[in-house]
C-alpha cells in the first residue's frame, strides 16, 4: 500500500485544472498542472504522475494523485496528473498512446509553463507504474506513439520511478492473471493465447535496453495484487 507523503514545509502552490493535452476520437484528454507559486529563476523540471487501479478505474484526482503532485510541487517541480483511457473505453496500446501524448504536450508547452523540456520524469504506482515504466523504455518508438496529440515532439523522458508496477505479463499471479477474466484480459481485450504479441509489447521487461533512463523501482515482497516476482 502506498501512503500519502508528508510535506514538512507547506508553501503556496498554483493549480491549473482541466487542461486538454490531446483527444481520443471525440473525447478530450485532460490533465491537471501544479507548481510552486514562487517564480523560478530557471525552467523547472517536470514530473508526470500516472494513476493506478488496474487500468479499469481510477482518476487523476484521487487522493493519492493530488497529494503526490502537491508533494513534488512543494519541492520545486512542475507536476501533472493525467487521465488516460481506461480498458472499458479502449484496449492496449491506447493507454500508452495517451501517456506519450501527455509527454509530448509537456514539451510543446514547456515555455508557456516554465518547464525544462530536457528534465521530464514519470512516476506511478501499480497499473500507472507499469505505464510509466513502459513509456520510459519506449521513448520515440513509432509503434508506441499513437496520435492522441502534440505530434512532432519527443516522448523520451529522463527518469522513471515506479511502485508495485507490473513488468512482465507472462508471469501471472495475484490480480495479474492473463488467462481468465480480470484486469489484464480487460486491458488487452483477450487472454494470453489470443493477445500474446500485445502482452509482449506491453511488458516493460521486454523493452529494456542500454538506452533506458535511470529507474527507481519499489515493490513490497508480500504484494498480493502485483506479485513481487
Amino acid at each position: 500500500m502506498m501512503t500519502r507523503p508528508r510535506i514538512e514545509r507547506p508553501q503556496p502552490l498554483t493549480f491549473i485544472p482541466d487542461i486538454q493535452y490531446g483527444e481520443a476520437g471525440e473525447k478530450p484528454l485532460l490533465l491537471d498542472l501544479m507548481f510552486p507559486q514562487a517564480i523560478a529563476a530557471t525552467p523547472r523540471p517536470a514530473v508526470m504522475w500516472l494513476h493506478g487501479f488496474g487500468w479499469f478505474a481510477g482518476t487523476r484526482r484521487d487522493n493519492l494523485e493530488i497529494s503526490m503532485c502537491a508533494f513534488f510541487a512543494a519541492h520545486g517541480f512542475a507536476t501533472v496528473s493525467i487521465e488516460y483511457r481506461l480498458s472499458g473505453e479502449a484496449t492496449f496500446p491506447a493507454q500508452s498512446h495517451d501517456v506519450k501524448a501527455a509527454i509530448r504536450w509537456l514539451r510543446a508547452n514547456a515555455e508557456a509553463y516554465g518547464i525544462d523540456p530536457d528534465h521530464i520524469g514519470l512516476c506511478g504506482g501499480s497499473a500507472g507504474g507499469g505505464l510509466a515504466a513502459l513509456a520510459g523504455l519506449t521513448g520515440d518508438m513509432p509503434e508506441m506513439e499513437g496520435d492522441s496529440g502534440s505530434p512532432g515532439y519527443s516522448s523520451r523522458v529522463q527518469a522513471v520511478a515506479v511502485a508495485s508496477a507490473p513488468s512482465d505479463f507472462f508471469l501471472p499471479g495475484g490480480e495479474m492473471r492473463n488467462d481468465t477474466d480480470g484486469p489484464v484480459t480487460w486491458l488487452f481485450g483477450g487472454t494470453v493465447a489470443e493477445k500474446r504479441d500485445l502482452m509482449r509489447l506491453a511488458s516493460p521487461i521486454t523493452q529494456v535496453s542500454r538506452h533506458a533512463p535511470p529507474f527507481l523501482i519499489v515493490h513490497g515482497t508480500l504484494d498480493e495484487t502485483v506479485p513481487f516476482e
